[in-house]
């Protein structure tokens, strides 16, 4: 039997994941827009979605998860870096 607090837990933390994918999908898609509106030489609509993308970042890294991806990132030197090793290699 779970307790209340096990429960409570449990659903905080898939919140969270729903979050960090949200975030995840938001950052891809501004950068790529980002990308397509420098292509097109409007560097300011460019730089204020890059602005967004990295607000949508910052909160899936506060919640401990991948930039890339949203997993859960358990090691001190992933979380610092704000991607898991695998998305490390892909991204670097």
């Amino acid at each position: 039997m779970t307790t209340n607090a096990e429960r409570i837990a449990t659903r905080q933390n898939a919140r969270d994941a729903k979050l960090a994918t949200r975030g995840v999908r938001v950052a891809q898609t501004n950068r790529r827009y980002a990308e397509e509106a420098r292509a097109e030489g409007d560097t300011e609509r460019a730089a204020y979605l890059i602005g967004y993308a990295e607000r949508a970042e910052a909160i899936v890294r506060a919640l401990g998860r991948c930039i890339r991806c949203g997993r859960t990132l358990s090691d001190p030197e992933s979380i610092a870096r704000g991607y898991g090793p695998d998305c490390a290699r892909l991204v670097s």
